[in-house]
């Protein structure tokens, strides 16, 4: 699934690289700091990135536009001169992610960015995601396996089997009106997740031939062939 979606990504990054780097940017799950978080003259390791926004080289902005950055992603100012192997998982990752939004990016890649973090953190680095996508009105592209942060998070979601989109739906909409025998299959894994009673599940045949998206509502689709949609729709399934 990741590699299908990363090749469609970065294939549109290398038509217009500079247009792309500046509207999307990414963090990922193992991201580690390499350089100091600021580097001996404190801001130079956001130098690079904000320079890419064509803003002035002043010091004094570069500081302001820093201190902003730092603010946003809840880093405590006293860490700006601290080394990365004394910064813990989740203050490594805030710095990844303020290096990341460094560009004003209007679409944020979020690959399994917390799946390295331990449980305590992870809430809290989601909330900060959650807090930079309304207050700099970002769009966040978030891939995960655990369906409750998916949940907690999105807005809308795509759910994605052998690199390919069987179901796509606003949130409510998939979690508890689930239609593709995928998507049940999935959430009656995790029978907690469902707020309506267990569903049974479908059987599931994916074979592509003659499949397209047919819209159930004007915000959920399902892949399936003509005849699958008919069929369920004929028995009240869908």
């Amino acid at each position: 699934m990741k590699k299908n979606l990363f090749s469609f990504i970065f294939k549109l990054k290398k038509q217009n690289k500079k247009l792309i780097y500046e509207q999307i940017t990414r963090i990922f799950e193992k991201n580690k700091v390499k350089t100091d978080i600021f580097s001996k003259q404190k801001y130079e390791s956001f130098l690079e990135d904000i320079n890419k926004l064509k803003m002035d080289n002043n010091k004094e902005v570069i500081k302001e536009n820093v201190d902003k950055i730092t603010n946003l992603v809840s880093l405590s100012y006293d860490l700006i001169n601290k080394k990365p192997h004394t910064l813990s998982g989740g203050q490594q990752q805030r710095v990844v992610i303020g290096r990341a939004i460094a560009v004003n990016p209007n679409i944020l890649i979020a690959d399994e960015p917390i799946a390295a973090l331990d449980v305590s953190i992870q809430s809290q680095i989601i909330n900060t995601l959650k807090s930079l996508r309304d207050k700099l009105e970002l769009s966040i592209l978030f891939i995960a396996h655990d369906l409750n942060i998916v949940r907690n998070i999105s807005n809308r979601i795509l759910v994605m089997y052998r690199g390919n989109i069987v179901e796509e739906g606003k949130t409510d909409e998939i979690f508890n009106s689930p239609k593709h025998p995928y998507t049940i299959k999935l959430l009656n894994s995790i029978p907690e997740l469902l707020k309506v009673k267990k569903i049974a599940n479908k059987e599931v045949n994916f074979s592509l031939a003659n499949r397209k998206m047919f819209n159930i509502t004007s915000t959920h689709r399902i892949f399936c062939t003509k005849e699958e949609f008919n069929t369920w729709k004929d028995n009240n399934e869908i």
